[in-house]
């Protein structure tokens, strides 16, 4: 097999087109000279292109079927039975056990089946060192088993530095297993954490097993979180929107947006606006120049006049119009006992009573008593004692 390179025409070829007859040069050079092509019986061939270029088996074995082309690309097989890495760029090394694929100078895929596509002059191309690992970009990163990393700068690429891990942007890096950066220098640190958008950061994700409110605890679920997900990071927060509504009830555990909690401030204000109604008409029930106040929810104490004097509160007005009766519940041995248990009266007595516990109390504007057991006044008493000592007088 030969290889046909042909030259361009030099400045001066071109000046001697008139009087010259263009000239075509067809240069036949033999493969091994700057080409080899190996070929092993009918089922391998690997092919070397440029100075120091090799696809060999390290092995001894079947020489496989690498390809090499660039300045000391490596297509070298440790595979015994033979494999077919490829080699593409001057310093590219795909050597291995299975077919890694490194495109760009200096670009390495050594993992089994790794593919790296991206180079660098100088050095930094694509890496794709862990099994079955895709790296795209210069200086971009897979170590891990079926890691991705996709997107590179001149001074760093993506890194996927974990099994299963996901790269996407310059400098983003997803270095936990099955971790997830999507966007330039975005990170997701720990196992299964998410980060979206560039810059975005997850943080070590933090349980939540209840919630209080006013002083009441609310069971929830969802207690057992696993990892997190982020689309921002402290300062540099993201808002999240088109999210439809989600689910709410005891076991839900979907996101909600914002008209949901709309509905529910509403419901919060009309509740606020009848617990205002009531607090208003309860001070206006209460007088005494009680008030309530929307903004703390405080009601504050009436002040009665109770037998003359200033009481300040509902239960001591209460008080006040109970020990300071003047006609209050007796008996014999106690003549003011007040109230007995739950607010019964203790007796069938009912004692008057004055500043002075010890001393009687006059009672004035008595009506004349009619019945049986009526109390009578002055007047009656005196009537009567006067028509009792008419009748024991002695007649003429």
């Amino acid at each position: 097999m030969k290889l046909k390179l042909r030259t361009q025409p030099t400045a001066s070829d071109r000046n001697q087109r008139l009087t010259t007859p263009r000239r075509k040069i067809s240069v036949w050079i033999s493969l091994l000279a700057s080409a080899a092509f190996t070929l092993a019986g009918s089922a391998y061939a690997s092919v070397t292109l440029d100075f120091g270029a090799h696809t060999k088996n390290t092995t001894g074995g079947f020489p496989g079927s690498g390809i090499a082309i660039g300045y000391m690309a490596n297509g070298d097989t440790t595979n015994p039975g033979g494999s077919s890495p490829v080699a593409n760029g001057a310093n590219a090394n795909a050597s291995g056990f299975y077919s890694q694929v490194a495109i760009g100078d200096h670009a390495t895929a050594t993992g089994k089946d790794a593919v790296a596509v991206g180079g660098n002059i100088y050095n930094g191309g694509a890496t794709a060192t862990g099994d079955y690992s895709v790296s795209f970009g210069t200086q971009s990163t897979a170590t891990g088993t079926g890691a991705i990393a996709i997107g590179g700068d001149g001074s760093a690429g993506a890194s996927a530095a974990a099994n299963n891990a996901l790269a996407f942007g310059a400098k983003s890096k997803a270095s936990a297993d099955n971790a997830m950066a999507m966007g330039a220098d975005a990170q997701a640190g720990n196992a299964n954490d998410v980060a979206l958008g560039a810059n975005s950061k997850t943080a070590a994700v933090q349980a939540t097993t209840n919630v209080t409110i006013d002083g009441v605890t609310y069971e929830v679920s969802g207690i057992d979180p696993t990892s997190t997900v982020s689309t921002g990071d402290a300062g540099s927060e993201r808002t999240l929107t088109n999210l439809a509504a989600g689910g709410v009830d005891a076991t839900s555990t979907d996101a909600v947006n914002g008209s949901q909690l709309n509905a529910t401030n509403l419901a919060v204000e009309a509740q606020s606006r009848k617990t205002n109604a009531l607090g208003n008409s309860t001070a206006t029930a209460l007088g005494g120049g009680a008030t309530y106040d929307p903004s703390t929810g405080e009601l504050t104490s009436p002040t009665y006049t109770v037998y003359g004097q200033q009481t300040t509160g509902v239960d001591n007005t209460v008080a006040a119009l109970q020990n300071n009766a003047p006609l209050q519940y007796s008996t014999a041995a106690a003549p003011t006992t007040g109230l007995g248990a739950n607010g019964a009266p203790v007796s069938n007595d009912v004692t008057l009573v004055g500043p002075d516990a010890s001393a009687p109390v006059t009672l004035h504007n008595v009506a004349q008593g009619v019945g049986d057991t009526d109390g009578v006044n002055v007047a009656q008493l005196n009537s009567a004692i006067s028509n009792a000592v008419i009748n024991v007088l002695p007649t003429d």
